[in-house]
């Protein structure tokens, strides 16, 4: 479904930006890697797999773009907006959300909308997800979210304040998931991608948090390798019934000793092609 990157773009619309080497970044910012493809595609093989079956009574109406029969998700942590415009070209009846504390991540992520066309079907603002656990009424079928990974005092600081504030914070899993909590309707779903040796602490705030977990997917970067990050779905006010999916193993060495992907890791996530 996903074309090169010198061929059209499918999506709402017809995209010709590069993408998603073509999307803007603010300088001094985390660039965006491989978990943000790696979460949209494994939301879009959820849906396509089991389809939602939710009723949102505020889904025509939610972030005030009206979009009658689409899905309304929000996208926590959205950055420059590479899993959000990602996840859009992947699944065509999707209107999202995109929020950020980084004003010069929301600009951009916003900037790369435009140039994509596809405006009229993501939003992006410039919010702390610690205040969304406020919000009155759910309205969100699907949260996708890439948390900071690590709390403050944990790995090696970056001199970059914008890189900072996208790698660690206080209580940064927590008011995730607070808001994911208070986003997502009755049996919406949740998607995360975290670190692999982290999976324990995001089970279990994901149960605090009345999550049930659905779905685990590891990844690896080689066959022969531990698992660097781990994909989950949960599914609010649900138990947990939990499928382990096989490993995606992203690269492998060719005779030359060069790492290409793996045709799995391509056909999971066309962007690694």
């Amino acid at each position: 479904m996903i074309s090169r990157k010198d061929e059209d773009f499918e999506g709402p619309g017809r995209w010709r930006v590069p993408f998603p080497s073509g999307l803007q970044q603010p300088v001094g910012a985390m660039r965006f890697a491989v978990d943000s493809l790696l979460l949209p595609c494994f939301v879009a093989a959820s849906l396509k797999d089991r389809p939602l079956r939710v009723k949102n009574p505020l889904r025509e109406t939610a972030f005030d773009m009206n979009l009658p029969g689409y899905l309304a998700c929000a996208d926590l942590g959205c950055g420059c907006g590479a899993s959000s415009l990602a996840l859009m070209s992947l699944v065509g009846n999707i209107k999202l959300w995109g929020v950020d504390i980084v004003d010069e991540m929301v600009m951009s992520a916003r900037q790369n909308a435009a140039a994509l066309d596809c405006g009229r079907h993501v939003r992006f603002d410039t919010r702390d997800v610690a205040e969304l656990a406020c919000m009155r009424r759910p309205c969100c079928d699907l949260v996708q979210m890439n948390p900071p990974y690590w709390q403050e005092g944990e790995g090696m600081p970056s001199s970059r304040p914008m890189n900072e504030r996208a790698r660690r914070s206080t209580n940064g899993l927590r008011d995730f998931l607070a808001a994911a909590r208070q986003l997502t309707v009755f049996h919406g779903r949740l998607f995360v991608i975290f670190p692999a040796n982290r999976l324990f602490t995001l089970l279990q705030q994901i149960d605090e948090h009345g999550f049930g977990v659905r779905r685990l997917q590891a990844v690896r970067p080689f066959a022969d390798t531990p698992a660097g990050r781990v994909l989950v779905e949960a599914q609010r006010d649900a138990a947990h019934e939990t499928v382990w999916e096989p490993d995606i193993v992203l690269y492998e060495r060719s005779r030359s000793g060069r790492s290409v992907p793996t045709s799995r890791a391509k056909t999971f996530c066309p962007w690694l092609q």
